[in-house]
């Protein structure tokens, strides 16, 4: 979504206003808690709904922040999230200041009025009510795809004794062209900063060499469609909605443990404008779990199941956890654990933080 959304780079002179308005000319800190900054925030949020408010990327709609700071905002209203009760909210850290720097902020508004956009009437409705048609159409057209390569690969392996495991490549133009072997491209390089994968858009990574596409109900009937090799997926949510978070998820008790978070962590991790909830691994040199082993296990422990899988366990209190995604990129000579650490960073370097329920790297 972001790719739609313009970005306005501004020059030295318009930063030191800005700083100047904010009152950082000897040190740049975070607007909302004075701590470090380690980022720039949007103080009014570019996304709502999953849907683009109008507002874009310039120096009138950005402030200093923390990293704390920034993933506890989200794409909250400024001045709600300040002194409301979110964790890490300057409120519930108990910002001794925290009246004078709202006031500050709200001098910074009152400087200049930043750009906003209707993009519907720039574009035309039509053509906006499309591009909105083409983004529910792709999942399902991937998966359609997916599913004609599977029919391939069955064919194919029945009549090869020793069938290397397919994948499904993409060009940049979006049109797939087929089966390769695994072991020519999944292994390709991961760059965290590498600005072909775009996180709220399912296409890219599709490109990138994701494959799968399938929702947790299709999976949970036929397990044999995921790879039987070591490699990286992603849980994917690309409803619309806004997130409903459940008190109590369908997660199983390890050993006893809840595995369920508090509602308000859960709001102060989720990520907006994102597709990608969740990034993890299976496997390694060394080790014996598989694509296949290890979503199993995630999804016997999504399922209600006595099982061990902790990592990625927010997914379970979405209320709409059974329409989640699930896309994998095998790497049968690679070292997933490494291209798991790639990605994060490359999310992490996108938005300033974590996928949603990453708590780790």
């Amino acid at each position: 979504m972001n790719g739609i959304v313009p970005i306005i780079k501004p020059t030295d002179a318009e930063i030191d206003e800005a700083l100047t308005v904010l009152e950082m000319m000897d040190a740049v800190v975070c607007a909302y808690c004075g701590d470090t900054a380690t980022e720039w925030d949007h103080l009014r949020p570019l996304v709502e709904n999953q849907r683009p408010t109008g507002y874009i990327h310039e120096i009138h709609n950005l402030v200093p922040a923390c990293g704390k700071c920034n993933q506890s905002k989200g794409n909250k209203q400024w001045k709600e999230w300040m002194f409301g009760d979110a964790p890490l909210s300057p409120k519930t850290k108990g910002v001794a200041d925290i009246d004078a720097r709202a006031a500050i902020i709200e001098r910074y508004e009152e400087w200049t009025h930043p750009t906003r956009v209707d993009f519907a009437a720039v574009v035309g409705e039509e053509l906006w009510a499309e591009h909105w048609a083409n983004h529910r159409a792709l999942l399902k057209q991937m998966r359609e795809a997916e599913s004609v390569v599977e029919q391939i690969r069955d064919l194919i392996a029945a009549r090869v004794e020793h069938a290397v495991e397919p994948v499904l490549t993409g060009e940049p133009d979006g049109g797939f062209t087929g089966l390769v072997t695994a072991v020519e491209d999944a292994t390709t390089p991961v760059s965290a900063s590498d600005a072909s994968v775009h996180w709220d858009d399912t296409h890219s990574l599709g490109e990138f060499g994701f494959t799968g596409f399938k929702s947790v109900g299709e999976l949970r009937e036929n397990m044999l469609q995921t790879p039987d090799v070591r490699g990286v997926y992603a849980v994917l949510r690309t409803s619309p909605e806004e997130p409903r978070f459940l008190a109590t998820g369908s997660a199983g008790f390890f050993k006893g443990k809840d595995p369920n978070a508090n509602v308000s962590v859960l709001q102060a991790n989720w990520v907006s404008d994102a597709v990608v909830v969740y990034i993890g691994k299976a496997g390694d040199p060394g080790s014996s779990a598989t694509l296949r082993s290890r979503l199993r296990q995630y999804l016997r422990f999504g399922a209600g199941e006595n099982i061990g899988h902790w990592g990625g366990r927010y997914i379970w209190q979405l209320a709409d956890s059974t329409d989640l995604v699930f896309c994998w990129k095998p790497l049968p000579d690679g070292r997933p654990s490494e291209v798991e650490s790639e990605l994060i960073a490359s999310f992490r370097s996108r938005y300033g933080v974590r996928p949603f329920a990453n708590l780790r790297k």
